[in-house]
């Protein structure tokens, strides 16, 4: 569910309404800042290289090529619950591009700052091109931060030896030759 882009905080109201018919009416805690990372499992989030490959480690995804990030590599990682735009997009208006996330947003990979720019791309969804900082091969964990609150605990980006660019095995979008 995706609430208005607008200043109300606290308990609002709420009623779903379909083709089927309209629910009950039932209360909300909407919050300014909610900020959550999408995920491909429990462990990993939602983050593919410049190209669509999707991030992660071997065979993560059945029949889905997953390629580790490369130190250095910028990659695209999405989020909601990061708040309004500069400039703001008005509540119910369409966009049709990107907008820069009004607050600082900050990250880390593996406890190291990586640099990363925040964009609203979708209602509802974030775009963060974060660069990844120079670690070691493996799991690294990966947080982003705004207004003090950071996305939840336990996501990890996998970071590879083998660079990015060698997606010999993928196919379009990462999927499996056939």
């Amino acid at each position: 569910m995706i609430l208005p882009d607008d200043p109300a905080t606290g308990a609002v109201a709420v009623q779903v309404t379909d083709q089927l018919g309209s629910s009950n009416t039932f209360s909300a805690n909407k919050l300014a800042l909610s900020p959550a990372l999408f995920t491909f499992t429990n462990r990993y989030p939602a983050a593919v290289h410049s190209n669509g490959t999707d991030i992660g480690p071997p065979n993560l995804l059945k029949g889905v090529i997953t390629v580790p990030a490369a130190p250095g590599e910028v990659i695209l990682i999405f989020g909601t619950g990061f708040g309004p735009t500069s400039p703001v997009i008005p509540t119910g208006h369409l966009f049709s591009k990107a907008e820069p996330i009004a607050q600082h947003v900050t990250a880390t990979v593996g406890d190291v700052a990586a640099d990363v720019q925040g964009f609203l791309v979708l209602s509802g969804q974030y775009q963060f091109n974060l660069t990844v900082p120079k670690l070691p091969p493996g799991d690294a964990k990966v947080v982003i931060t705004i207004g003090g609150l950071s996305t939840q605990d336990g996501l990890y980006l996998t970071v590879g030896p083998v660079p990015a660019t060698d997606l010999s095995q993928a196919g379009p979008k990462g999927k499996a030759k056939p």
